[in-house]
């Protein structure tokens, strides 16, 4: 318990690696944990790779994944498939378009987003 905090406005971020740390948060943490967004997520690397990720097509909780049209890393058609496959109307896929992994020229817009999906789900 957490003195002070409203358990129903708890949300994890996380990117790259820590995108995959978010998410099982999220799966793990079902009464302390809201939402989650994961930022340039790993589908396949070890160990936090979400494909293969059980529980995620029933995860009743709100989870944006948001990724760069270009990122080098993780194909954002290959992100874009896997959320597909989940069919989670839970699970909100938002890919950014002609930005890298790295976010350059649009740091400003991944904070909107992640601000909006924040005050849609947790207020």
């Amino acid at each position: 318990d957490w003195p002070g905090v409203d358990r129903d406005r708890v949300a994890v971020v996380g990117y790259s690696f820590g995108a995959g740390v978010s998410v099982r948060t999220l799966m793990k943490n079902k009464g302390a944990v809201r939402c989650a967004v994961a930022v340039s997520p790993s589908l396949s690397m070890p160990p936090l790779g979400l494909e293969g990720l059980q529980g995620l097509a029933t995860l009743r909780r709100p989870l944006l994944v948001a990724i760069g049209e270009r990122d080098g890393l993780t194909s954002a058609v290959a992100v874009g498939e896997w959320v597909a496959r989940l069919s989670n109307p839970n699970i909100h896929l938002h890919v950014v378009p002609d930005t890298d992994r790295s976010w350059q020229g649009k740091r400003v817009a991944l904070a909107t987003l992640v601000i909006d999906f924040l005050s849609e789900t947790i207020g």
